[in-house]
């Protein structure tokens, strides 16, 4: 594999890059994208952001994230194709027939379970890909700005809950103050994530950690959000980001769900553990993948069959 220093030589000898996010978009890999696009414009290169998915509002404190482009909108050609924090193709959406037309395609990413579809693959251990984004910007020789140490800022945050997941390291604080000795205010950023959310949100959130089901002796909890939930609130399903997070915090409970229905009989599965159980061996079953306390899923079937194959699945890895 190429190092840091590598890749970024490699980047800023480009004349045009196409950005691409994962669908569902995050804070990690909308701030990954923002924050190399920024760089690779401070350096001539032009640069734009493709996202097959909406791009919730509470990202839009960064000016970049209001012109992130849909697939539809891509209409010229680019001479590279990067992808950032996307584990697998299929996580690409709409766009994977988009980042397959260029020679160059390139993946920078943190996930265990990246399948490696480019054609270089920059996959490194660390608990947000914007952490290794940070890296390669620094060997670009790009002057940090405000608008990078935020983007960096941020995915660091999202990926790291707030500083309170278990894959916390000492490297997330020392990037971190870096990033606020270059502009990133943490208070803007963690206003916008957890303090500032609709009363409809609110109300969903209420009503569906109100269902929290529990299996396994307690050791599983599971909640659930329909699509007449999102109807009767009118909300998109980027509301539903986050709702895993309550039932894992509960005494007992090692393995947390979120499951949102997207269609009729298509769920997509979001896995937390709090370290007993590896949900990236869980989440690839079904044929998704992740990190070791983090993963998730798309699972098609009636509910009834879904919540027992996930039970099933999360039983087999509790013990």
């Amino acid at each position: 594999m190429k190092t840091a220093k590598e890749l970024a030589q490699e980047f800023i000898g480009l004349k045009s890059v196409l950005i691409f996010c994962h669908t569902r978009p995050d804070g990690d890999t909308l701030g990954s994208a923002m924050a190399l696009c920024t760089a690779l414009r401070k350096k001539q290169i032009e640069c734009d952001i493709v996202c097959d998915g909406i791009v919730p509002e509470k990202y839009h404190f960064i000016s970049l994230a209001k012109h992130i482009l849909k697939p539809e909108c891509v209409m010229k050609k680019y001479q590279a194709h990067i992808a950032v924090d996307v584990a697998t193709e299929n996580l690409l959406g709409t766009t994977w027939g988009i980042f397959t037309s260029s020679d160059k395609t390139f993946v920078v990413d943190h996930h265990a379970s990246n399948e490696r579809y480019a054609k270089v693959n920059f996959v490194a251990t660390a608990p947000a890909t914007a952490m290794i984004v940070c890296k390669i910007i620094e060997n670009m020789g790009v002057e940090f700005d405000k608008d990078i140490a935020n983007s960096i800022l941020l995915g660091i945050v999202t990926d790291t809950a707030l500083f309170l997941n278990n894959n916390v390291n000492e490297e997330c604080f020392t990037i971190s103050a870096k990033m606020l000795s270059y502009g990133a205010n943490m208070d803007e950023i963690v206003t916008n994530l957890y303090k500032n959310q609709s009363k409809a949100r609110a109300q969903l959130y209420a009503e569906v950690i109100g269902r929290t089901k529990f299996y396994l002796h307690d050791r599983l909890a599971v909640v659930v959000t329909t699509l007449s939930d999102l109807n009767k609130y009118n909300l998109q399903s980027d509301e539903t980001e986050g709702f895993v997070d309550f039932p894992l915090s509960i005494s007992g409970v090692e393995v947390a769900v979120s499951i949102l229905q997207t269609k009729s009989e298509l769920y997509r599965v979001s896995f937390r553990s709090k370290g007993r159980v590896n949900v990236n061996d869980v989440a690839q079953e079904f044929g998704g993948g992740g990190h070791k306390f983090a993963s998730g899923c798309v699972v098609k079937g009636i509910f009834e069959e879904v919540i027992e194959k996930i039970i099933r699945a999360v039983d087999i890895n509790l013990y």
